[in-house]
């Protein structure tokens, strides 16, 4: 099994309506941002999902530039090797 595809889609996650609070001095629901689904795709139909509320634009701009030429061709059973290579 070999990864053959890695993609990132921006998603726009809304903020809480209506929003939350905690106490005081604690943060309550944050604004509306744009999130981002990062998918990995086997060769044998397998697939991997992952969600990152925030910093679509720093994930996209890592997985061009470095990521996606790592995971290309790995094995996605090695997930420590693979965790130490990125």
């Amino acid at each position: 099994m070999r990864i053959t595809h890695v993609e990132c889609h921006r998603v726009k996650a809304p903020a809480a309506d209506p929003p939350f609070v905690w106490r005081d001095g604690l943060p309550g629901s944050g604004p509306a941002q744009t999130g981002a689904v990062l998918r990995i795709v086997a060769d044998d139909g397998h697939e991997g999902v992952a969600f990152l509320p925030s910093r679509a634009a720093i994930l996209e701009d890592v997985l061009d530039r470095i990521l996606r030429d790592e995971l290309i061709g790995a094995d996605p059973l090695q997930r420590e090797w693979l965790w130490h290579r990125v």
